[in-house]
């Protein structure tokens, strides 16, 4: 996840905007980066609940803290809900 994770990092710094059928205000690059994270997390076997406190949101957050310090538990639940 390097390579994308510095992509991603970048992108919050101001890189343009999502194209459709992604957020608008996260890129592309940041949306293909939490898929990432929700696809690494179910194909272990984790179940992909969509609460503020569910496991794959708490590990989603922990895991994209350092390319997006601010996300919220709110974003990722609708990331996982709509995902």
């Amino acid at each position: 996840l390097t390579e994308i994770q510095w992509s991603a990092k970048h992108q919050v710094r101001g890189f343009p905007k999502a194209a459709k059928g992604s957020n608008r205000s996260r890129g592309d690059v940041l949306d293909d980066y939490l898929r990432k994270l929700l696809k690494f997390w179910t194909g272990r076997g984790g179940h992909a609940g969509s609460s503020e406190t569910s496991p794959v949101v708490r590990f989603i957050k922990a895991a994209a803290r350092p390319v997006i310090p601010g996300l919220k538990a709110s974003t990722v639940s609708h990331f996982v809900r709509d995902g």
